[in-house]
Order: structure tokens, then C-alpha cells, then sequence
């Protein structure tokens, strides 16, 4: 709680914290830092194993074969070829959460994903 009001809580998940996926992710860092408090960026693989996803609102960014999190909760057709998916979904996890599906089909178009749910949403 801050000022009296409630802040939603979010962690970004990126596949691999490494050339395009490291740009999509910090590009959704800076722009949303203001806005929500953010945590933690967190790798998929650490994430995977983490018991706290139930607590936070999540932004998974990457690709199926990156993220894990993404391959249980996107389907290889949802993605088109040389494309990318945005999507924004009731969170698995937890109650009263969301999770924002930003995914390329390779990492390079995971940088569009974000660009394009910072420009839309």
C-alpha cells in the first residue's frame, strides 16, 4: 500500500537475460518502473522453481523455447511465424492476478512484443 492506495505488484520474467531478450526486458523496466514498482527481473529458470509467482502480477517475456513459463501457457500455434504474440491473461497462479504474455517468435521479435504492449496498452 502506498499513499493509501493499493500498487499492484509485478515481476518481469524474460527468457534469457541476454541480447534481444535483455533489451525487450529492460525497455519494459524503464517504462513501467515508474508506474508500478517492480520488484525484481527475474530469469526463466529461476523463476520456474520460484513458490512466489502466486503473489505477483506477471510480464513473461521471450519465446516458448527460452521460458518455460511461457511454453506451459502458450501454444507453438499462437505465435506466428516471424511474429509475436500479446496477450494479457488471468493469472494461472493466483487470484486476482494477471499475467502479460509477451512472446517472439525468436527473441528478436520479443522486442516488438514489448514495444507494442508499451505503444497499445
Amino acid at each position: 500500500m502506498e499513499n493509501g492506495k493499493d500498487i499492484a505488484r509485478w515481476q518481469i520474467i524474460c527468457g534469457e537475460y541476454a541480447g534481444p531478450e535483455r533489451r525487450a526486458t529492460d525497455i519494459l523496466y524503464g517504462e513501467m518502473a515508474p508506474y508500478a514498482p517492480i520488484p525484481r527481473i527475474l530469469v526463466a529458470n529461476v523463476a520456474a522453481t520460484a513458490t512466489n509467482l502466486d503473489t505477483y502480477n506477471l510480464v513473461l517475456v521471450g519465446t516458448r523455447q527460452s521460458n518455460p513459463l511461457i511454453a506451459k501457457l502458450v501454444a507453438e500455434e499462437d505465435v506466428p511465424a516471424n511474429g509475436y504474440l500479446v496477450r494479457v491473461i488471468d493469472s494461472p497462479f493466483g487470484e486476482n492476478l494477471q499475467v502479460v504474455l509477451l512472446v517472439g517468435y525468436t527473441a528478436t521479435e520479443s522486442i516488438y512484443a514489448a514495444c507494442n504492449f508499451l505503444y497499445h496498452f
